[in-house]
């Protein structure tokens, strides 16, 4: 190449080569991920340049593989330090039958867990219910939490965190980092200062709201394995430093089979230790009610937990089915109610998609509770008819069944982390 002209381009294709392979500014990750040359010119706007940088790229890394290249042509760099092969049974003689949890079955130091739900389904809300919990040590949805502090990294407007700051009363044990404040530094830099500020102030906790906005993963990106396991190496090292790591991110906009509903790659959810989707409740269940379904590499994970907001606090409600079965018997209540006195074919008329072996037995429910009463020999000519008791002495059906509400019954708090 000859003339001022190709002096010019090649002095520029240096230039830029070397901002790439230096990774300046973060150069390298943007025009291997998002097609952007160090000037800001995408590779739609001047490929044969895009091109040629690519081709510098490779022979640049290929150039150094060959320089620390072993004698042997191996390709690796040859070490005298023995690596500590073992016997399974000595390599885990030390190792816990359970982690030391934070919560209970779903956090632990050296964890990471990943909460993913579709917008606007209450995550930030769930997140600062648990930061109360863990501030004071107090049980989170029935399960036991330890007394720790924790560090938010946090996309959210500065209003509404300050609106749930308020709401679950939260304390000094929590600190924030804004997005804004860090728009200038490497997200592995975010991570690494992020280990020694939980260090310093004791705090047992990381929280990424959102992974994608924090790692800078954008369209395309977050669909990609290698970019996402990339971004999710920081928050290994933090979870090797004695850190849970909680992650938040979506799930996509169209229903998938639970575990496998997070939006983007699956590298996501192949790298955490626990999953956890929090979701909308079934029809036929109160909508203030979600639902946080698990899957987890640890057998004290629950697979399911329903819980609702109630003032400041999260409160356990037990298991979809009993729900179900609370919300049925309250529709058999108020269909007695409003005819009087009804066989089961008539309440069962009166309800949709409710059998008659249901209403039978949401009338038991209501007839050992007090609520209902029931006359007839249950002949063709007399069958059992039910009626509404108001004289009884129990309000929940269920609870008088069953002896339980269905609440998981608080735990005594674990050990300060």
């Amino acid at each position: 190449m000859s003339g001022p002209n190709g002096l010019a381009q090649e002095e520029r294709d240096r230039r830029d080569l070397y901002e790439l392979v230096t990774n300046q500014r973060g150069r390298r990750e943007q025009f291997e991920r998002f097609g952007v040359m160090p000037d800001g010119v995408t590779q739609e706007e001047d490929r044969p340049r895009f091109s040629r940088l690519e081709k510098g790229l490779r022979e640049s890394d290929r150039a150094v593989r060959r320089l620390f290249a072993a004698p042997n042509g191996s390709g690796c760099v040859q070490s005298n330090e023995t690596l500590p092969f073992a016997p399974l049974s000595d390599a885990l003689a030390q190792a816990p039958t359970e982690p030391e949890w934070l919560w209970d079955g779903y956090l632990s130091p050296e964890s990471l867990v990943l909460l993913a739900s579709k917008p606007k389904v209450g995550k930030s809300t769930f997140l600062f219910g648990l930061f109360a919990a863990l501030e004071h040590g107090t049980s989170f949805l029935g399960r036991a939490t330890r007394r720790t502090g924790a560090l938010l990294l946090s996309e959210e407007r500065a209003g509404t965190l300050a609106e749930k700051a308020r709401r679950f009363q939260l304390g000094d044990r929590v600190h924030l980092l804004m997005r804004h404040q860090a728009r200038e530094h490497q997200w592995g830099e975010v991570a690494q200062q992020a280990i020694g500020y939980c260090h310093e102030n004791e705090l047992g906790l990381l929280v990424v709201d959102t992974f994608d906005k924090w790692t800078g993963l954008r369209s395309d990106a977050e669909n990609n394995a290698g970019a996402v396991l990339e971004a999710l190496e920081p928050l290994q090292q933090v979870a090797s430093a004695g850190i849970g790591v909680l992650i938040s991110a979506h799930q996509r906009k169209a229903d998938g089979k639970h575990g496998d509903a997070v939006r983007g790659s699956n590298a996501l959810a192949g790298g955490v230790d626990v999953i956890t989707e929090l979701e909308r409740p079934p029809a036929g269940v109160e909508p203030t009610v979600r639902v946080l379904r698990s899957v987890s590499r640890y057998d004290s994970t629950p697979e399911e937990l329903a819980a609702e907001l109630e003032d400041h606090a999260y409160a356990a409600c037990g298991d979809l089915d009993s729900l179900r079965a609370k919300a049925r018997t309250e529709q058999v209540r108020h269909a007695l109610e409003e005819i009087g006195e009804a066989t089961v074919e008539e309440i069962t008329e009166r309800l949709d998609d409710v059998s008659k072996d249901t209403v039978r037995r949401s009338l038991g429910q209501l007839v050992d509770a007090g609520e209902a009463q029931r006359r007839g020999v249950g002949r063709k000519n007399d069958p059992y008819r039910w009626t509404r008791s108001f004289d009884c002495t129990h309000t929940d059906p269920l609870a008088a069944a069953n002896n339980s509400n269905g609440a998981v019954p608080a735990q005594e708090a674990l050990p300060d982390a």
